[in-house]
């Protein structure tokens, strides 16, 4: 099989406007993002990418400046507290 460069841009962006519909579809269905519209949720996806994690990884450690919003679409992570008592 032969792709011409045009065709294979056409076949990449394809793929790219699937995967951003798939991940508007997903974040409008989040209660916290449900009233936003589409075309807002395009937009917060343009500065956004995906980030896989291992076991144990830690993404924030208590005291840190928070400066993400990380959104889990899929597995479980832990959230916890020191109290010093």
């Amino acid at each position: 099989m032969v792709l011409s460069k045009k065709e294979y841009n056409k076949s990449l962006d394809d793929i790219k406007f699937k995967r951003k519909l798939a991940l508007i579809n997903y974040i409008k269905k989040l209660p916290l993002f449900n009233k936003l519209t589409r075309t807002y949720i395009g937009k917060l996806t343009d500065n956004t990418k995906e980030m896989k994690v291992t076991k144990d990884c830690v993404i924030y450690k208590e005291g840190d400046i928070a400066d993400k919003v990380f959104i889990v679409k899929e597995g479980e992570f832990v959230v916890s507290k020191k109290i010093i008592v």
